[in-house]
């Protein structure tokens, strides 16, 4: 938020960010060695620890304007984290069709957010989303559990970040430095139901 209050862009601080990048995998590239792991030995305190990792800052513009109730967001999502294990526990249904119905609740959600709506309406559709939210971190973290193989789940992890952040600047390039969201959440709600119903298909597929 500081250096959108700086620059005066939401789009500036992504370059920004991407020469801090470009300097970060400069200094990484020279400086730091290979953690290959080992056996742990009196001679070797100190080694072997792991290096701080670069991340990516997943920024949602429309919970800015919606600050005073952030707070009630992260309750929903708390309950329905818990739900979820709920859900699992009792085998209500598979991990596969929650998902589905998590990307269709959020499909729906971002369609009703796609029009100009008052801030009341707009805290109460994106209440779900943010359960839906809550849902899907541990229902896709037990997925890519079982499909991904722990010996390239980092290589796999790494190249799915890719078309995530791709889709974050685009967003913000399509939004530019207005508040009109309807373009972006109208391309959710038309992506997401591509991918309830490609998920659907493999469920389809695998179940035969």
């Amino acid at each position: 938020m500081k250096a959108v209050t700086v620059t005066g862009s939401r789009k500036r601080p992504f370059a920004l960010a991407a020469g801090l990048l470009v300097l970060a995998g400069t200094v990484i590239w020279r400086y730091w060695d290979e953690n290959y792991g080992g056996t742990k030995t009196t001679n070797d305190k100190g080694k072997g620890k792991p290096k701080p990792a670069v991340f990516v800052l997943k920024r949602t513009p429309l919970r800015h304007h919606l600050l005073p109730l952030h707070r009630r967001f992260i309750a929903a999502t708390l309950a329905s984290s818990l739900a979820f294990y709920t859900i699992t526990e009792r085998r209500l249904m598979q991990h596969a069709a929650l998902l589905v119905a998590i990307l269709v609740l959020s499909a729906a959600c971002f369609f009703l957010s796609a029009a100009p709506t008052l801030e009341q309406a707009a805290f109460w559709v994106f209440c779900p989303f943010e359960a839906a939210v809550g849902m899907y971190w541990p229902c896709m973290g037990y997925l890519k559990g079982r499909l991904v193989d722990d010996a390239v789940c980092a290589q796999v992890y790494g190249i799915l970040r890719i078309p995530l952040n791709i889709f974050v600047v685009v967003s913000l390039l399509l939004t530019g430095d207005g508040n009109s969201f309807g373009t972006v959440f109208s391309a959710c709600s038309s992506l997401l139901p591509v991918s309830a119903g490609a998920l659907w298909a493999l469920m389809a597929n695998h179940a035969q």
